[in-house]
This record gives structure tokens, sequence and C-alpha cells, in this order.
């Protein structure tokens, strides 16, 4: 069988922030830890934020370079968004972008 010519996995989710209807000190942090791995190429591991909770160091994107093409990661959304309390990490549903660059 052959394998895919790009496999992306999310290693884990970082989501802290305020929950709907709270008082915060913070808007808190949701960002992606991400795997790239290229058929023709190691694997890459990018840290992506959404837009407005990262900082202005974390982007919410990433640039990869796999099978000798470059592509952008981008971040579009954490679901669920934080309600009354935290979600689970298992529970959590994160939407990416890949496109070529």
């Amino acid at each position: 069988m052959d394998r895919p010519a790009l496999r992306v996995t999310v290693e884990d989710v970082e989501d802290s922030r305020c929950p709907q209807g709270m008082n915060c000190f913070g808007a808190g942090v949701a960002g992606a830890h991400v795997r790239v791995v290229g058929r023709e190429s190691g694997d890459q591991r990018v840290l992506v934020r959404l837009r407005g909770f990262g900082g202005p160091d974390v982007p919410d994107s990433a640039a990869v370079l796999a099978n000798g093409e470059r592509y952008m990661l981008h971040i579009h959304r954490i679901e669920p968004g934080p309600t009354t309390s935290f979600a689970k990490k298992e529970d959590q549903r994160v939407t990416l972008r890949l496109s070529p660059r």
C-alpha cells in the first residue's frame, strides 16, 4: 500500500481561553502542536495558535517543507470553544488548512 504524500497529525492542543460568561485575567491561549510528515522527507513539528490567543511571537500559520515543496499550515479554529468549563482534549476538533506556497 502506498503511503500518502503528506500526513498531518495534531499531537497536542492547548486551550486555556476564557470561558464565556467568566471573568478572567487574560484571554488565554489556544493552539495546536502539529506534526507534518512527507513521504520523501522527514517530519516537522510546528506550533500554530489561533489569532489573538497566542501572543505576538506565535503565528497562526507556519511554513513547512515536505517532499521538496513548500506549504503553509494555517489554524482556523478549535472546537468546541470554551463555554462554562474547559473541554477535554479528546473532545476537541482542530481545523487546519495546508496549502502549497
